[in-house]
């Protein structure tokens, strides 16, 4: 993550084989550890009984879990630098890169949700603390708290409003549009606020309903209603470019916007 964020490094992320290798290495889930191993340790390096590195639940609570800082660090650095490199517009090269960086950092939001709700008993479908391997210290429960902090504001107070100025560009494109009867930008555009769309909502989606203000609850009935009544539903979008702009894809996987 620490490699991706930085200024000259972060367009690498329009290519989708290299998000599709960030998204491998942060939230595939790794060998699993079973509860008979628990207490062992590797003895040697490479070690050669593998199956002791793996983890109880996944590679990436296991992080948060033991050591979050330098991971919650690279996630918001990255979040900040996607905000420099918009344009203004939706129709850009770099937009690719900034929804690339929106889908990262909500999905790693809820994995820190998770487990600071996990640790305080206020999971929704979660009674008590039964899970082995996921107890937070005191400062690792303080870098979560904080980590949450900073992936909120960075998600709801700089990338939000980018998307929302885009959304705002892309209506103001479909209402000249609809008036000179130009069916190419109309389709073009539906497509496109089907993304932003779904791109507000992902970043919504660890958000209790106590944390909802009027204009985020707002956004989820638009986005769900819009999404319900002008997206192409089980068309196989996803990874799908055509040799049109890369912009132009759908990227979110749909079962994650109705999670």
């Amino acid at each position: 993550v620490s490699f991706f964020s930085s200024e000259d490094c972060i367009h690498l992320l329009q290519v989708p084989k290299l998000q599709a290798l960030l998204d491998a290495v942060l939230f595939e889930p790794g060998s699993f550890l079973p509860a008979r191993s628990a207490e062992l340790e590797p003895q040697d390096v490479p070690a050669s009984a593998p199956e002791l590195l793996g983890t109880p639940h996944h590679l990436l609570l296991h992080e948060l879990c033991r050591s979050p800082k330098t991971l919650v660090e690279g996630v918001l650095r990255l979040a900040h630098q996607a905000t420099d490199l918009d344009t203004g517009t939706f129709k850009a090269s770099t937009t690719t890169v900034i929804l690339y960086v929106v889908r990262l950092a909500a999905r790693f939001d809820n994995y820190v949700s998770f487990l600071l709700q996990y640790d305080a008993g206020e999971h929704d479908s979660i009674r008590g603390k039964p899970f082995r391997g996921l107890a937070l210290d005191s400062q690792a429960r303080e870098a979560l708290a904080a980590a949450r902090r900073g992936l909120r504001k960075a998600l709801l107070g700089e990338l939000r409003p980018l998307l929302l100025g885009w959304y705002h560009k892309l209506s103001r494109e479909l209402d000249e549009a609809f008036q000179s009867e130009d069916e190419q930008v109309l389709d073009e555009n539906v497509r496109h606020l089907c993304v932003c769309h779904s791109h507000l909502l992902l970043m919504l989606r660890s958000l209790t309903p106590a944390e909802l203000t009027e204009p985020l609850a707002k956004s989820i009935a638009c986005a769900v209603a819009f999404l319900a009544t002008r997206h192409q539903w089980n068309k196989e979008l996803l990874d799908v470019w055509n040799g049109s702009p890369s912009y132009d894809a759908w990227r979110v996987p749909e079962n994650e916007v109705y999670e």
